[in-house]
């Protein structure tokens, strides 16, 4: 604490107090402390940045880099609504209820990125060469064990387990987990937040919008 905002605090409770609001309470109700540590709060709040989407994103003050990338986020998560229901029904539902039982990602979110990556369909293939229900990169796939791409369990099951690892590397923010899954974890600690990707912060929005529906 600065010696400066002290000084401030001091002076503002001897001008109440030569204003005539002078009484034996006046020193607890206006203590500088109390009052230097709201504007600390108000400061800190000034860290949330807001991208085109639906949902803040955190930038932190500090990150811890390794060999160029960030190992954590070190932001106080915000709460994300849970969305009521599992989502619309599907043939795929049995999986999606053992991903998410396995790896603790709602079976909603599950279907949201499935919904905007393939439109439920397990045979599925992007021009990148990304495969199946959930759009998985051949190196992403062979990371996560999966080794045939378009066999419905085995891509929902590596999926979900690479939500579930962004969920924890970011700090539990959606927004941030469903960014690495779009652009990569590298540029979500680049960025310090959803890179400003034109497809990518539309990417996060749909899904969230998917998902609190």
């Amino acid at each position: 604490m600065s010696n400066a905002l002290s000084n401030t605090g001091t002076q503002l409770l001897q001008l109440l107090s030569s204003s005539g609001m002078q009484n034996s309470n006046l020193s607890s109700a206006f203590n500088p402390t109390q009052l230097l540590g709201s504007l600390g709060s108000l400061s800190n709040s000034a860290n949330s940045l807001y991208y085109n989407g639906t949902s803040p994103v955190y930038t932190p003050a500090t990150m811890n880099y390794t060999n160029g990338s960030s190992s954590a986020l070190n932001a106080t998560q915000q709460p994300v609504s849970a969305a009521a229901g599992s989502g619309p029904q599907t043939s795929f539902d049995e999986l999606i209820t053992k991903a998410s039982n396995m790896y603790g990602i709602p079976e909603k979110m599950i279907k949201s990125v499935i919904k905007q990556e393939s439109g439920f369909n397990p045979s599925a293939t992007s021009s990148a060469g990304a495969g199946g229900l959930m759009q998985l990169m051949p190196s992403t796939a062979k990371f996560l064990g999966v080794s045939n791409v378009y066999d419905a369990e085995q891509n929902i099951m590596g999926g979900t387990k690479y939500l579930k690892q962004l969920f924890d590397k970011f700090g539990g923010n959606y927004d941030l987990m469903l960014a690495g899954y779009n652009a990569g974890p590298g540029a979500v600690a680049k960025y310090g937040g959803v890179p400003p990707y034109k497809e990518t912060m539309n990417y996060v929005q749909s899904i969230m919008n998917t998902f609190n529906a």
